[in-house]
């Protein structure tokens, strides 16, 4: 029995993608991943991939400052 990594994700996994997270922010992929490394966003480092659970995306967008 073989198991694909796509198998994982699904509308019920508790991560997303650096992709996903850039695609609902409308911001670049990089600008993430700068997010990730200041600690604005937490994630987990899975060998080259980042991941960032679902809480902690909530938690971000919603307590996330308009600066003019």
């Amino acid at each position: 029995m073989t198991t694909n990594a796509d198998d994982y994700r699904g509308e019920d996994s508790p991560f997303l993608t650096v992709e996903e997270v850039a695609r609902h922010l409308k911001v670049s992929k990089m600008k993430v991943y700068r997010m990730t490394h200041s600690g604005a966003l937490p994630a987990i480092r899975l060998g080259r991939l980042y991941r960032i659970r679902h809480d902690d995306f909530t938690s971000y967008v919603c307590t996330a400052e308009y600066k003019p």
